[in-house]
């Protein structure tokens, strides 16, 4: 079986997301974190609407 391994120190942000997405959802990162790259592609992209929620989000936790 052969897998990427990940290299935190050269990770792009998306490498980085897919990471930590699969620590959370499956913690299986060492080998099959690269299963996450599409959603953090989607989630890191620049049209995503759950970056607006996000910003909302932040404002409220701010004002309080």
């Amino acid at each position: 079986m052969s897998y990427e391994t990940y290299e935190r120190d050269n990770a792009t942000p998306v490498d980085q997301l897919a990471w930590l997405l699969c620590q959370i959802i499956d913690d299986d990162a060492p080998l099959r974190w690269t299963r996450h790259r599409f959603a953090a592609e989607c989630l890191l992209a620049k049209n995503n609407p759950l970056r607006e929620i996000v910003s909302k989000y932040d404002e409220e936790a701010g004002a309080t």
